[in-house]
């Protein structure tokens, strides 16, 4: 999702309307792996959180345009 990443592993797609990649792209991508487990650790606790804010985020938006929907109805 980084920047880098991004352009790691568009460096070689092609295709003039979508981009086309193929997996020789990708497993040349480098990705950088901490040595301290303490921030493998956070990273994988903050990964989770989010994974469940946003999930308590969609019911809401869920919930909220259903609101907004029952007075049209």
């Amino acid at each position: 999702m980084s920047d880098l990443g991004q352009h790691q592993m568009l460096r070689h797609a092609y295709g003039t309307n979508q981009e086309h990649i193929e997996p020789w792209h990708v497993q040349d991508v480098l990705i950088p792996f901490p040595q301290d487990r303490t921030i493998i650790e956070r990273i994988g606790k903050d990964a989770l959180e989010s994974i469940k804010l946003l999930d308590a985020s969609r019911k809401l938006e869920k919930s909220a345009s259903g609101l907004l929907n029952s007075l049209f109805v």
